[in-house]
């Protein structure tokens, strides 16, 4: 099964998001992912089929089949997953090195995972959303909520998207994080863990883009600054 993708990174960057796929349609192709809530309202991670809306002022809630995403990548990681345990995590370029190493003839495919463990700390971001139509999300980044978790249990999921694709995709690590209890979550920017977490990994072949048919994609300008796009994700 391909990564399965709507809209694009350099749409959501040039603030493209005021329409989207439903999550319905969405988790067809695929049962674990990411993404976004309609004006860039948060995060969203998307495990075993259930979507999380992971918001700047309150818990986690279940996203509704009807909601749309104007951007979201998702894939099935069971389809040849590679099962994997890993000692510890050092730090976010540490599980960057870990997932190279499960997928070693990956350097210019999609590492698509899901990890599951005891987490020392996870700093994650969660954006507020947009405060006029077509607000960039350059200007989202600098209104972000960031929260520093300690000792706390979860999972991730995450893509690691070749450079040739950055502004299609987020080229790099792209990882979201939720913990068990639905309290906490969001987009990671540094973790550390010094227990056993169990992983899954894969290495799709395939991209299937679908995007947007309305005309704040056809009409907005897409040239990606992907030094941006690196700060905002990163």
């Amino acid at each position: 099964m391909p990564v399965f993708q709507y809209s694009t990174a350099s749409a959501l960057m040039a603030g493209v998001a005021a329409h989207g796929i439903t999550l319905e349609e969405l988790v067809r192709h695929g049962r674990y992912g990411l993404g976004t809530m309609l004006g860039i309202d948060g995060e969203v991670i998307v495990t075993d089929g259930t979507a999380y809306h992971l918001c700047a002022d309150a818990s986690p809630r279940v996203v509704p089949p009807d909601a749309q995403l104007p951007f979201a990548m998702v894939a099935n990681i069971d389809d040849g997953a590679h099962p994997c345990t890993w000692p510890s995590i050092s730090s976010k370029d540490g599980l960057i090195d870990l997932l190279r190493s499960a997928e070693r003839e990956s350097d210019n495919r999609f590492v698509v995972f899901r990890a599951h463990g005891a987490f020392d700390y996870v700093k994650v971001r969660v954006v507020r959303g947009q405060v006029y139509p077509g607000q960039p999300l350059a200007e989202l980044g600098d209104a972000q909520k960031v929260v520093e978790i300690e000792n706390t249990v979860g999972q991730l999921v995450g893509f690691v998207t070749p450079s040739y694709l950055a502004g299609v995709s987020v080229a790099g690590l792209h990882v979201h994080f939720l913990s068990d209890d639905k309290q906490l979550g969001g987009h990671v920017l540094e973790l550390k863990a010094d227990k056993e977490i169990t992983a899954a990994t894969c290495s799709p072949g395939e991209l299937s883009l679908r995007l947007p048919g309305s005309k704040e994609f056809a009409h907005a300008n897409l040239d990606a600054d992907k030094e941006a796009l690196h700060k905002v994700e990163g």
